[in-house]
């Protein structure tokens, strides 16, 4: 059976998505597609927009001023103390869902626009819970070995090595009294959302290349495997120190076409080649334009002839401050994560981006909110990646 609506939605749903909308738009905020009844409370104050909120409940606040309204959205226990209405608890709730609404709206809009490079070339996953997650790379399956007329075969050995990491919480909190909200400050919905999220974001690539890149003063971060650091000689992932140039990319890249498979035991010349092909040249902000021209430039940059560039659109170039700031001449290769496992960022399966969660706040009159953010890093196999310290 179909259902017609005639004329405007008026329910409680109705009202508090409009207010939280208003509340954003007022505040400077950029809505898409704001609520139809957004505009009919767009003019009005946070006040007025508490008291429209419990007279859609049926309380009479005609004879309240501010400050008492106030107090009864956002302080249940004043709320029952004052007027003994235990049936209205549910009143107040209204205005808190509006209130974090609005903020959680502000904040995941800041997430989602602020800039970010790691997201460009390292993999995105989830996981359920905190527990350890740990992540395999298998050995090489070992040489096929001629079988005799009647031979029997002999089964490989297949080993695995594991690289492990865990999830770790963030957070921080701010609070909204009844006096920002009596003075119609819309910083709590508009600048402080804003911020956070764009912490977020900041704290997501400060973990990947702090983490990833700079640790051990630079030579990155310990692989379990082998408890020798990302770029190490024993990886053999360490380009000889050149500027940046087609005969040195050439030189590292090379490196990372000849990694090979872990060997496994009965391997008789350690593992497989893995044809490995750089996709992402890292460089800081000091490298930018050279780094651009050698991956757009259909002839050798370096050269005054037509020598033919051999990595003319072959690389994307992803410039990121932090790698300037942790080594304003290096520059590093890494893979496509769909050819080898090169880093992770994780996320809480259950919470994939910043949370805002609010609770009463007992020793002042208003709420307060904290954002939770759950995220981890690491990089998974060494292969994937190459380092060049520049000159």
């Amino acid at each position: 059976m179909s259902t017609i609506t005639l004329g405007r939605d008026h329910t409680t749903e109705s009202f508090t998505a409009a207010c939280s909308d208003a509340i954003r738009l007022r505040a400077g905020c950029t809505v898409e597609k704001p609520h139809e009844r957004a505009r009919e409370f767009r003019g009005k104050s946070l006040p007025q927009l508490a008291r429209a909120c419990l007279a859609s409940r049926g309380l009479d606040v005609g004879h309240y001023g501010d400050i008492e309204v106030l107090k009864l959205c956002l302080n249940q226990r004043a709320f029952n103390r004052e007027l003994d209405r235990v049936s209205l608890m549910h009143s107040t709730s209204d205005f808190d869902y509006i209130l974090q609404d609005a903020s959680g709206k502000t904040l995941r809009q800041a997430y989602e626009t602020a800039p970010s490079t790691w997201s460009i070339w390292a993999k995105r996953t989830t996981t359920p819970d905190f527990k350890t997650v740990s992540r395999a790379q298998l050995s090489a399956f070992g040489e096929l070995l001629a079988i005799k007329e009647g031979g029997e075969y002999t089964f490989a050995t297949i080993s695995d090595q594991r690289q492990t990491y865990t999830l770790a919480k963030y957070g921080r909190g701010f609070s909204i009294t009844w006096e920002s909200l009596i003075n119609d400050d819309l910083s709590a919905f508009s600048q402080i959302p804003t911020a956070m999220g764009r912490a977020a974001r900041r704290l997501e690539d400060s973990l990947v290349y702090e983490t990833i890149f700079g640790a051990n003063a630079g030579a990155g971060q310990t692989m379990q495997e082998d408890s020798l650091a990302l770029f190490a000689s024993g990886h053999a992932n360490t380009g000889s120190a050149a500027a940046l140039s087609t005969a040195s990319l050439a030189q590292t890249e090379s490196l990372m076409r000849s990694q090979k498979m872990p060997g496994s035991a009965d391997s008789l010349n350690g593992g497989d080649f893995l044809h490995i092909s750089p996709r992402y040249l890292l460089v800081g902000p000091a490298l930018h334009v050279t780094a651009s021209q050698l991956a757009v430039s259909i002839v050798d940059p370096g050269k005054n002839n037509a020598t033919p560039n051999p990595f003319f659109e072959h690389l994307k170039v992803v410039v990121e401050p932090r790698l300037g700031a942790l080594d304003s001449n290096g520059w590093w290769l890494v893979a496509d994560y769909n050819e080898i496992d090169t880093a992770e960022v994780c996320f809480l399966e259950s919470e994939p981006a910043p949370v805002i969660e609010e609770e009463n706040a007992f020793d002042i009159d208003g709420r307060r909110y904290k954002v939770r953010h759950s995220v981890a890093t690491a990089a998974i196999d060494y292969r994937g990646f190459a380092k060049n310290a520049g000159a």
